[in-house]
């Protein structure tokens, strides 16, 4: 994503631009009301594409291509008055819409659509809401949303189903961190380039899915399982103290806390933390290659699924 000079993330050129990815069939007001969210916070640029994808070869649709044609264009438009209708509702003003707000695209599969969409957009965000089988405060991914996690070249911005948003935008930032030693600096260098033109403050959690001490075979004495989770925090904090720093050093106004997140599965380590309406939680790609994509493991997946909070995926990569 990209970074405006009083919010994020948009560059001082222009709005951020917000592709709201959806299927024809979506009833859910997730992604638009995200989208509302996001454009409290800053000047927005949105638009949102339907992708349909068709059961059928191409070969058959081209066949009867006249009549495809009509279907498809009966299609689009009920999906343009759906999407609009949807828009107002979440409370998104004319304003803050691109000028083609709506577009229908339709292919073998909804998710290279909807990347095609992003990147002739030009769009830094995409946001997607979650399926229909998704528990209410929580994010579960689709399968085009879990193709596009693998994926995207922009950053994915995932909204939890019926989450309650602040009606300020987005207020807090939070970095989380699984592994010191797997931690990708990039990721904090964007984050901290997100808060800074957003002028919000930036926490960074390390999150430990199994306690302080992790998990032990056996009786392993008090005394040996204090030494351990004392251990395992010293060198935790200390690594935070360094982020910290890293933050304080490139961006010296802005306000920079830490804290650790551990519980039983990542869902007690989230849990453990504090959260509020106006809290975005940030979650680095693991690096695959010099493109510049999204890319989740294992982890950030566990993270998504449990997050009572919307999620921003950053892509790792590029030059």
């Amino acid at each position: 994503m990209n970074a405006s000079t009083d919010h994020p993330p948009a560059s001082p050129a222009r709005r951020l631009r917000v592709l709201v990815a959806c299927p024809p069939g979506d009833h859910s007001d997730a992604a638009y009301t995200g989208a509302a969210w996001i454009a409290r916070t800053t000047d927005t640029d949105i638009r949102v594409a339907v992708a349909f994808a068709r059961p059928w070869p191409s070969l058959a649709a081209a066949k009867l291509q006249g009549s495809y044609d009509s279907w498809r264009d009966g299609e689009a438009a009920k999906a343009k008055g759906r999407v609009l209708a949807a828009l107002r509702r979440a409370g998104v003003s004319a304003g803050c819409l691109n000028h083609t707000p709506v577009v229908f695209c339709d292919g073998p599969a909804a998710a290279p659509l909807i990347t095609q969409e992003a990147t002739e957009f030009r769009a830094d965000l995409i946001l997607l809401g979650p399926e229909g089988s998704a528990k209410k405060g929580r994010f579960s991914a689709s399968t085009t949303a879990d193709a596009l996690l693998h994926t995207s070249p922009a950053a994915l911005g995932l909204v939890p189903r019926k989450a309650k948003l602040s009606k300020k935008g987005v207020t807090r930032l939070t970095l989380a961190v699984t592994s010191p030693e797997e931690f990708d600096p990039e990721t904090l260098s964007r984050a901290t380039a997100i808060a800074q033109a957003a002028r919000l403050p930036l926490r960074i959690i390390a999150v430990t899915p199994q306690g302080l001490t992790g998990p032990t075979e056996g009786d392993v004495p008090p005394q040996l399982q204090d030494a351990i989770s004392h251990g395992w925090r010293e060198h935790t904090l200390a690594f935070l103290d360094r982020l910290s720093d890293t933050v304080f050093d490139t961006a010296p106004g802005i306000q920079c806390t830490t804290g650790i997140g551990a519980g039983h599965g990542f869902s007690g380590a989230l849990e453990s933390v504090s959260w509020k309406k106006g809290d975005l939680l940030v979650v680095g790609s693991t690096p695959t290659g010099a493109f510049e994509r999204v890319f989740i493991g294992s982890v950030a997946s566990e993270i998504l699924k449990t997050s009572p909070v919307p999620v921003l995926v950053l892509p790792a990569g590029g030059a």
